[in-house]
């Protein structure tokens, strides 16, 4: 396998054939560390988007503040207790084991902590992200308290929660379990929802601690527990024990193991394991920009994921161990969010972490093999098509196909992406073992595909039925399942071949490789310019999903030269052009595809443009009231690391362009012109470190870390000559600036300008960061409402509409500028229509949860509508808008108000 690394080189002397890493960790995550910061009469911290957090792969907590409701003042702290394996489990009894009704995740409860002196005259915390704690001091007027959370990351020794208070001599704490009700937050719009019974409570005492037990039991004969253990301590503080034990026969049993299990060790035993296990996961990777927000947010980051998922532990869902009370996604979500989540553990040189959804695919095999058809259930597989359980079950509910199961023309490509993570994972590591796992469900993944492709008599070409581009349309040879196929049955060749498999399938294999169609697409200067959602299916409408653009990213599959990249570059200006349809996630992606088109800026100003209008204060991120999913800060996370080392796949084999998205501007709000990383991770089994001062490189250090010799091609722009150490290395002139070094095993070369005194050493350390600005996250911090959807701005002169997308948010599609030439650009989404409608009783008459629907078909039939643009589409972009929260209620027998549900 040939890599080519495309290298600017500037001048920094290097003396070394290995990038060290000089860091001070404490102090340097100091800065990044989220800082709350309350007093009397200021808004407060009491929304989880403004909550301290914490968790070890499962467990975790939320914690902010109560509000007294008459004087509006914080006047306790809640802390709100998840793990992200208390699924429900009742089967099929009334929803066919669908994840909203039937097996939701569930809440669980919170503790509440109050003051002998009531409302707080100021409250300060500090998420310490070097050691993984919450820090915080809470002040009345009787005095204070300083209190501290964290949640084990040691869980084999003590799976457990862990909470401290330590007052002054007139104050003092009092410490609340409140156990919720394990129902489904969609309860009332489940026809015929049993709900669980209520939770049970007891009182006992344990090694001179008071517990309550809640064992709140399921529909199905099982239960999960809580235990809230509450111990003196001899030098006057109060520490209190959290332990959940998720859904299984003997839920009580285990958390009074676990709970005995933490208060032998006691609390100083459980903060050393804890710490050690975080201070050596920092160090697998390094970054620095000197961006503060950015690199802050980064490394927030970097903390929430292994705080929401390790590997033996629970799959990353869209909450992670955070529930979020009111969610309206209680869930799995297959057709983008949980392969975003995942993407930033791979460069980051954390590809082990990869299993927690790998051993949950594995576990669930059998049911992935149920979500199709009787008939091909032998062969074949496939992930929901929309959001599921922990049991990864197709349901009578969302997207679904014929008889609720996997079916053209429901969305088909979800487990083909989930494949692609997985085969990422030898990618970036060369373990044949994974090959060996991941084989007979990519196996599956494929004859799932081939059980509905037909082949073209006369030019041998295979295509696809109409099968649905996620949240967009169907159409037959869809782009969303094109790029997947092509990408997994080309993994599957691969691993057939390397592993020596005497497949009975191969040669079918290679032909479908060989002969899947094109993608389907525009001419470039036609109306509908680039990929196309698939045949005879072009994008008209505003669409927050890139599902059509999946050969540019994430798959990577053009060579981004010439008029492949035209074609790119083409086929997402057309799509970003069209504002009305985006939201934050689609601004990761879009930052990621301008690092592959070499425009900087734009990689840069989608990305700040997310994190100043949709990033919340603690660094979540949330779509439609109470609607947070994890999968955004992730895939921001990714951008980022993509800005400093690109890797894609283009005709020449495979590339990697280290600081291909940094944007030397030294004036820009957020500049990246200093940066720095350590041992980011690449395909085949690559380490690799540089630093960029001023604009420019000083060096690149390069680490096999693959079992067998690595040759790896890079092109470098530097002007002849460059320098390696060591000078022994294997490092061939190919010419045009292009080199080829072969590495063995544990083998590494640095390279940098001639001329620079070699007696320096090629040093990896932070760079340069303004104090003023350390900390920017946490609260108060920027709390934008959920941005509605961005207007046109006038244009700036008769040429018509801007056409710069690289000012995210801001530029019109040709289609919506108004017919005076462009002097004035209007927003023709459907938010413009429905008001028309509504005024108009057009959709008086309907009733029922299908209105939408309804709706969409008559407005787009009627000129009242089409004049704002509308098609048949419409209705979709209108759930995106007012998501579930929010429902239209029948007065005097029309549709006519809008209520909070």
């Amino acid at each position: 396998m040939m890599f080519s690394l495309v290298l600017a080189i500037g001048t920094v002397a290097v003396g070394s054939n290995r990038a060290t890493l000089s860091v001070d960790w404490p102090q340097f995550l100091s800065k990044q560390d989220l800082v709350y910061s309350y007093a009397q009469g200021e808004p407060t911290p009491s929304g989880w988007y403004d909550s301290a957090f914490t968790g070890n792969g499962a467990q975790g907590l939320l914690i902010r503040s109560t509000v007294n409701e008459s004087t509006g003042y914080a006047d306790g702290l809640r802390i709100d207790v998840g793990d992200s394996g208390v699924y429900d489990d009742r089967g099929g009894l009334n929803h066919t084991d669908n994840f909203a009704c039937d097996r939701p995740r569930l809440p669980i409860g919170i503790v509440l902590v109050h003051m002998k002196g009531g409302a707080f005259t100021t409250l300060k915390m500090r998420l310490d992200l070097w050691n993984a704690e919450v820090k915080g001091t809470a002040t009345t007027s009787l005095g204070s308290c300083d209190f501290s959370a964290l949640t084990s990351a040691d869980y084999a020794s003590a799976d457990v929660s862990a909470l401290r208070f330590n007052c002054s001599a007139q104050e003092g704490v009092s410490v609340t379990w409140v156990p919720h009700l394990a129902n489904s937050t969609w309860a009332t719009r489940c026809k015929g929802y049993v709900y669980n019974p209520p939770p049970v409570t007891t009182a006992s005492t344990l090694s001179g601690a008071t517990v309550q037990t809640t064992n709140q039991a399921h529909l199905s004969g099982t239960s999960h527990a809580t235990a809230v253990a509450q111990q003196p301590q001899r030098d006057g503080s109060t520490v209190v024990f959290i332990v959940v034990a998720n859904v299984s026969m003997d839920a009580p049993t285990r958390t009074n193991a676990e709970l005995t299990k933490a208060l032998a060790l006691g609390l100083t035993e459980i903060i050393q394991k804890h710490r050690a296990w975080w201070h050596a996961y920092y160090p697998a990777s390094f970054l620095s920009i000197a961006g503060t927000k950015i690199e802050a947010f980064y490394w927030a980051n970097i903390y929430k994921l292994a705080s929401a998922t390790r590997p033996q532990r629970n799959v990353y869902d869209l909450m992670g161990p955070w529930y979020i009370e009111g969610t309206s996604w209680p869930d799995l979500h297959w057709d983008l969010n949980v392969q975003l989540t995942y993407w930033p553990f791979f460069t980051s040189n954390r590809v082990e972490f990869l299993q927690s959804l790998t051993g949950l695919l594995q576990r669930k095999e059998a049911n992935l093999a149920s979500n199709v058809m009787p008939q091909f259930q032998n062969d074949s597989a496939a992930a929901p098509s929309g959001a599921s359980s922990l049991e990864l079950l197709e349901t009578c509910y969302w997207n679904y196909g014929t008889n609720c199961l996997v079916t053209p023309p429901t969305v088909t490509g979800n487990l083909a992406w989930v494949m692609q993570l997985w085969f990422d994972a030898y990618r970036f590591t060369m373990d044949k073992q994974v090959l060996h796992d991941l084989y007979p469900l990519l196996r599956r993944t494929v004859n799932f595909y081939l059980h509905y492709t037909t082949t073209n008599a006369t030019d041998g070409s295979i295509h696809m039925p109409e099968t649905y581009s996620p949240e967009y349309a169907t159409a037959a040879d869809c782009n969303y399942d094109n790029a997947l196929l092509r990408n997994a049955v080309t993994s599957l060749v691969y691993t057939i071949e390397i592993l020596q498999i005497d497949d009975p399938r191969l040669s079918d294999y290679k032909n479908l490789a060989e002969n899947l169609t094109p993608p389907p697409q525009g001419a470039l200067d036609s109306e509908y310019p680039g990929f196309w959602i698939g045949k005879d299916v072009p994008l008209k409408s505003g669409h927050r999903h890139f599902s059509h653009l999946f050969a540019i990213f994430p798959l990577k599959q053009l060579a981004f030269e010439g008029p492949s990249k035209d074609l790119a570059t083409a086929s997402v200006d057309y799509w970003l052009g069209m504002t009305e349809g985006l939201t934050g996630f689609c601004r990761t992606a879009a930052s990621s595809m301008n690092v592959l088109f070499g425009r900087r800026q734009a990689a840069l100003t989608n990305l700040t443009y997310l994190l100043d209008s949709y990033i919340l204060p603690n660094t979540f991120y949330h779509e439609g009231e109470n609607g947070e999913c994890g999968e955004t800060p992730p895939a921001a996370t990714s951008a980022i690391q993509d800005w400093m080392l690109l890797q894609w796949s283009d005709l020449r084999g495979e590339a990697i362009h280290v600081f291909a998205g940094t944007y030397d501007n030294s004036s820009a709000s957020q500049s990246t012109t200093n940066a720095s990383f350590y041992n980011f991770r690449t395909p085949g089994a690559l380490l690799v470190s540089a630093t960029r001062t001023n604009g420019v490189t000083a060096f690149v250090s390069i680490m096999s870390d693959a079992s067998t010799t690595a040759t790896t091609t890079f092109v470098t722009d530097l002007d002849e000559p460059i320098v390696w150490s060591p000078a022994s290395a294997s490092v061939t002139r190919n010419g045009s600036g292009t080199f080829t070094v072969t590495l063995d095993a544990n083998e590494s070369v640095v390279v940098w300008p001639h001329g620079t005194d070699p007696s320096n050493v090629a040093v990896v350390a932070p760079v340069y960061s303004n104090p003023t600005k350390e900390n920017p996250w946490g609260f108060p911090g920027n709390r934008p409402p959920p941005p509605p959807p961005t207007p046109c701005p006038p244009a700036p002169g008769p040429t018509g509409c801007p056409s710069d997308h690289e000012i995210p948010g801001y530029a019109c599609h040709p289609n919506s500028c108004g017919a005076d030439g462009g002097t004035v650009c209007t927003q023709c989404g459907w938010d413009l229509c429905y008001p028309t409608v509504q005024n108009a009783t057009l959709c008086s008459d309907l009733t029922g949860p299908d209105y939408l629907a309804a709706a969409a078909e008559r407005c787009s039939q009627n000129s009242q509508c089409t004049a704002f643009g509308m098609n048949p589409v419409w209705h979709k972009n209108a759930a995106k808008f007012f998501s579930s929260t929010l429902r239209l209620t029948s007065a005097s027998g029309g549709w006519t108000t809008w209520k909070k549900q």
